[in-house]
């Protein structure tokens, strides 16, 4: 009994919980999208990572045998290229390859051929896999254009059958008052596979 938000906190507290996950069922189109008041307070409160299958994800069925990669989207802040540890350990683990992500802008997307910038980017991503203390072979590191960056996000994943999207978060960064619908918030709404937030 009590308030399911509370109570998911407390286990996680109490019994030093390592992963929650959550399922997120809210119909689309509601204010937060595929959130509800639980999964929102436990995402936003969790000393713990959260792996959260979202709606899409919850009906899709694996198209087939051998799992996807893992998708390590990055903004490139000290958070989220923290979150690049967890990725490699996790890909390592599960034996699947990293993809490393990184969204620039469509207004940025050159028409004449200069890829200067994908380029500085691309090498920044490997850069930061090299930082791991944990080695891992031949992850791919991209940069990619897309007016949303959920959207181009998800896409991706959806393009490479992804078996997971990783996000580094600022936990008090990805709830602002000022947009009713975060980025994160709608990666998890429409990714065709589960999403760890660390």
């Amino acid at each position: 009994s009590g308030l399911p938000a509370e109570i998911i906190l407390d286990t996680i507290e109490d019994g030093q919980i390592d992963l929650a996950i959550l399922g997120t069922s809210e119909p689309r189109g509601s204010k937060r999208g595929a959130f509800g008041p639980t999964a929102e307070q436990v995402m936003r409160k969790s000393t713990c990572p959260i792996m959260t299958v979202g709606p899409v994800a919850a009906d899709r069925a694996p198209a087939h045998a051998s799992p996807g990669p893992v998708i390590f989207a990055t903004d490139f802040q000290s958070v989220t290229r923290q979150a690049i540890h967890q990725a490699i350990s996790y890909c390592r683990s599960t034996d699947l390859q990293l993809h490393c992500l990184h969204v620039l802008p469509r207004t940025l997307q050159s028409s004449h051929g200069d890829h200067t910038l994908s380029e500085i980017l691309t090498s920044a991503l490997r850069h930061l896999v090299a930082t791991s203390t944990v080695p891992i072979e031949k992850p791919i590191c991209r940069v990619t254009y897309g007016s949303e960056i959920s959207n181009a996000v998800v896409d991706y994943a959806r393009q490479q059958e992804a078996s997971l999207i990783l996000l580094g978060v600022r936990r008090n960064g990805i709830f602002s008052p000022d947009d009713p619908l975060p980025i994160v918030f709608r990666i998890i709404t429409e990714a065709p596979c589960p999403v760890l937030t660390i």
